[in-house]
């Protein structure tokens, strides 16, 4: 459930931030700012709650910063140069679409894909 709210409110982020980067105007856009708060936030909680449940507690700590390490490392590294090429290529507003269709994407996957599910809700 909080994968699928950390999807949610980055859909509804990068849709205010299309819409902003197209028709440039108004405070709202301080709000997305909150939208990203909640999406990171519900990211980094699922994932500690998946990796409690998946993992023994002896290997809770090492897959855990295994995964912070390609996470946020190797993940900040390859999203700087794919949106780094997107953005020199065509500019703010397909940078930020390409990111809606990606969270709009895993979104559905995950809401409605019940192996997926299974992966993320069944522990025995």
């Amino acid at each position: 459930m909080l994968f699928l709210l950390s999807l949610l409110s980055g859909t509804i982020r990068f849709f205010l931030l299309t819409i902003h980067s197209l028709y440039i105007g108004g405070s709202w856009i301080l709000l997305t700012q909150i939208l990203h708060g909640i999406h990171f936030t519900g990211y980094m909680a699922g994932n500690i709650y998946f990796f409690h449940k998946k993992f023994p507690e002896h290997l809770y700590g090492t897959a855990f910063g295994i995964f912070i390490i390609f996470s946020l490392s190797g993940g900040a590294i390859l999203g700087n140069l794919l949106y780094g090429s997107i953005l020199n290529k065509f500019g703010y507003p397909y940078l930020f679409i390409v990111s809606l269709i990606t969270h709009l994407f895993l979104f559905t996957l995950i809401l409605y894909n019940k192996k997926i599910d299974k992966i993320f809700y069944d522990y025995n």
